[in-house]
């Protein structure tokens, strides 16, 4: 797992690299257990200060995974259909770590879509099981392109608080789920 923090906006920002996570054992959350130790670790560290956490997801069950397990809306960027509007300020900080981060890509702010990020690659073969997500992916995100959603999440201490509860069992879940072994 890697990860780097730099500044962005005025706050902290934490930058998720890619995990893998073989087919078989993808929706159990071990992807998302990992993110979020990493997270934890440094709200730990630095818990006064104001953080965003930036991560680009390729597939749409990595996207799922944060999307269920944070309270989304203003929290949450890109805006999902039927979900609150992210604040103003969340868009400026995705809009900024684009141009910054990712600046080899082109970046689609309306859709969140960072265009020509990885080399191109097949399509993933399963759906997450979200409707507004896969739907977001298959009409916005061409893997062929090499694009990727660029996910940013205001990990405020009002957002952790409100997410609390679905942080706390994401953990158990996923470690159980891993000693039974992939799924069927």
């Amino acid at each position: 797992m890697l990860y780097r923090t730099f500044p962005l906006c005025g706050r902290r920002a934490l930058q998720l690299f890619s995990a893998y996570v073989l087919p078989d054992h993808q929706g159990l959350g071990l992807a998302f257990t990992m993110n979020a130790r990493i997270v934890f670790r440094e709200l730990s560290r630095h818990p006064l200060a104001h953080h965003y956490v930036v991560a680009p997801m390729m597939v749409p069950i990595a996207l799922r995974g944060w999307r269920d397990r944070i309270a989304h809306g203003r929290w949450f960027y890109p805006r999902m259909p039927g979900s609150e509007l992210p604040s103003d300020s969340l868009t400026h900080a995705a809009t900024t770590a684009a141009s910054q981060h990712y600046s080899t890509s082109t970046f689609d702010a309306r859709h969140g879509v960072l265009h020509g990020l990885t080399p191109p690659r097949d399509r993933p073969p399963a759906d997450s099981g979200d409707d507004a997500v896969d739907r977001h992916f298959r009409d916005h995100v061409d893997p062929h392109r090499g694009d990727a959603v660029l996910m940013v999440v205001d990990a405020s201490a009002a957002m952790v608080l409100a997410s609390l509860g679905r942080l706390a069992t994401a953990a158990p879940r996923a470690w159980s789920a891993r000693r039974r072994g992939p799924r069927p």
